[in-house]
């Protein structure tokens, strides 16, 4: 129960006469758990409280309401504050309508008396389960461009929303765990893959998947690639001749591969290798 103190003070006079108003609550509002689009609406019902008092709703300690006004804070524009009066006592009724992820969070209820003391309720958590918005994930490379031997880092990027959701690096139809690492912050969560550079690795594609358990069918995708890994090419002579000229004039090139920086198919070639044969 909370005490709720007027104090009358008569001018150079310290005797005062103190009334005790008694206000407590009958109903504090629920945590609940919703989907993204829905409305919410958090009920909040005291006894004993008089017109010199005023209802205040709370999201943390950011407030969001006074009486019957809505604060112009942004984002308030979807919430409505009703308030009612009957025999058993005052009630408000906050309402969150067309919820969003970011509307997640502790609410309170409070009572304020003109001195500026107020009684708080217990805080209702609300969790809003959602998908991420419709552009994630976000995939990206740390390096466009790599020789062998040296590190790159693939980032997969997505919303931090309840239920939270999964991202699986894939290469050719192949789940990738070694090197992954899962980090998040308050608004992201990453999936981000280290990988050591191989001669192999040139013209890759990989895969992020993202899927939910709000909706275990519907799948997203991004992608890196293909890689554009830079490598020495081998060259070998099979033979030398003293006569340089002679060399010339009998030289028969049987192969001869460039690679370049986003090459087709055709001109992407696993192992370069230049071969030099002469007749004498």
């Amino acid at each position: 129960m909370f005490r709720m103190l007027t104090l009358c003070f008569a001018l150079l006079n310290i005797n005062c006469i103190v009334k005790i108003y008694a206000v407590e609550f009958r109903e504090e509002p629920k945590s609940a758990v919703v989907t993204a689009g829905e409305d919410k609406p958090f009920v909040c019902a005291v006894s004993g409280m008089l017109d010199q008092h005023q209802f205040a709703w709370y999201k943390g300690n950011t407030q969001l309401t006074h009486g019957e006004y809505i604060t112009s804070t942004p984002g308030n524009e979807r919430l409505l504050v009703t308030q009612l009066e009957t025999s058993l006592g005052n009630t408000s009724i906050l309402t969150v309508n067309d919820v969003v992820s970011s509307d997640s969070g502790a609410y309170t209820c409070a009572i304020f008396n003109p001195s500026g003391r107020y009684l708080r309720s217990e805080p209702a958590k609300l969790v809003v389960r959602s998908l991420p918005g419709s552009h994630y994930p976000l995939c990206s490379v740390s390096k466009t461009i790599a020789v062998v031997g040296s590190e790159i880092t693939l980032t997969c990027k997505s919303e931090n929303v309840q239920p939270p959701v999964d991202l699986t690096w894939t290469e050719d139809n192949k789940i990738i765990r070694d090197g992954t690492s899962t980090l998040k912050t308050v608004d992201e969560v990453m999936n981000e893959f280290t990988l050591l550079l191989a001669k192999d690795n040139h013209g890759m594609k990989f895969i992020c998947k993202q899927t939910s358990d709000l909706m275990p069918s519907n799948h997203s995708y991004c992608s890196v690639g293909p890689l554009n890994v830079r490598y020495r090419p081998y060259v070998k002579i099979q033979h030398t001749y003293t006569s340089l000229s002679y060399f010339v004039k009998h030289l028969q090139i049987h192969q001869l591969t460039v690679t370049s920086g986003r090459s087709t198919p055709k001109s992407r070639v696993a192992n370069t290798r230049w071969i030099a044969q002469g007749k004498y």
